[in-house]
Formats: C-alpha cells, structure tokens, sequence
C-alpha cells in the first residue's frame, strides 16, 4: 500500500509532497542553474537533488543516509512548485 502525504502550498493549495535539496531550493531564489536528478519513491513521491548532492551522495558510499541527507538538507514542497523548478533546470529522471 502507497501513502501519499499532502503538502498545502500558498501557491497551489493542497498538493502531493515532494522532497528536494536545499540546493534547488537556492536556484529559485538566485536565478542559477543547478540540474536536477530525480526519482519517484514507492509512494509516488519526487525525490530530487542536484549534481553537487550526487557527487557527494556518490563520493560517500552512494546511499542516503544521515550524513548524505544532512548535506543535501532536504526540504518538503508541493510537486507543482517540483515542476516549476524542473521546467527551470537542466533536468535527468534516475530509474
């Protein structure tokens, strides 16, 4: 069984979740491009995160773990406001 969180957005309302890092984040406050590797999890939620966290999601025993997700700093936001920011950026869908 799948488990779908809501967030409520200010912008979109009540939306799916998605889960991104404090990178991509920063490219819609500061106008820079940052690429974006993403996946759906089990739940159908995005999880996303850019080249910077890759390299160190990789250079670090390529799993997600807690010092991996520390420095990705994970945020929650609506999958609307994912599809704002992927339409933005150079993007790469993971399997």
């Amino acid at each position: 069984m799948s488990f779908q969180q809501l967030v409520e957005c200010a912008t979109h309302g009540q939306t799916r979740a998605s889960y991104v890092c404090h990178h991509l984040l920063q490219s819609g406050q500061d106008g820079s491009m940052r690429p974006v590797n993403w996946v759906r999890d089990e739940d159908e939620h995005v999880n996303a995160w850019c080249d910077e966290c890759e390299e160190y999601l990789q250079s670090h025993g390529a799993e997600w773990n807690d010092k991996t997700e520390a420095f990705a700093k994970i945020r929650m936001i609506c999958e609307n406001c994912f599809e704002t920011l992927k339409a933005t950026n150079p993007t790469k869908e993971l399997t």
